[in-house]
């Protein structure tokens, strides 16, 4: 996967400039484009659910979501809990097939996993 440098914006990374929406543009369409202006470093885990839930920039932004998912499994956006996950797991299947991902560390531990690392067993959850 992308590795970028954060301070730059999407429009760097990928060397694409949209320039600005629409004079019609929905809101969303003009949050995308002004998204796509942010340093990566900036976006929020809402900014990040939103840029891969409409399919963009995911080269660049599903690694950084990773990270996200990684110390919070269900980290949130403005949506839900676990709406950044959720955005992930319904990223384009084509996507994942052209790349390789590291088990170790390239995939959000899940909560389970997380509890049992903290030295949880499964017998505690039920109690």
């Amino acid at each position: 996967m992308q590795s970028a440098d954060r301070r730059r914006s999407l429009e760097d990374v990928e060397g694409e400039r949209w320039g600005g929406p629409p004079a019609d543009a929905t809101r969303l369409i003009a949050e995308v484009h002004r998204l796509r202006q942010v340093p990566i470093a900036e976006l929020t885990v809402e900014d990040l659910r939103l840029l891969i839930g409409q399919q963009i920039g995911l080269a660049v932004l599903v690694p950084v979501a990773i990270e996200v998912l990684q110390r919070d499994p269900l980290a949130e956006g403005d949506m839900f809990e676990g709406d950044l996950l959720r955005a992930v797991l319904r990223v384009d299947g084509g996507f994942w097939a052209s790349r390789r991902v590291d088990q170790r560390r390239g995939w959000p531990v899940s909560a389970a996993d997380r509890y049992q690392e903290r030295g949880h067993s499964d017998t505690d959850r039920a109690s």
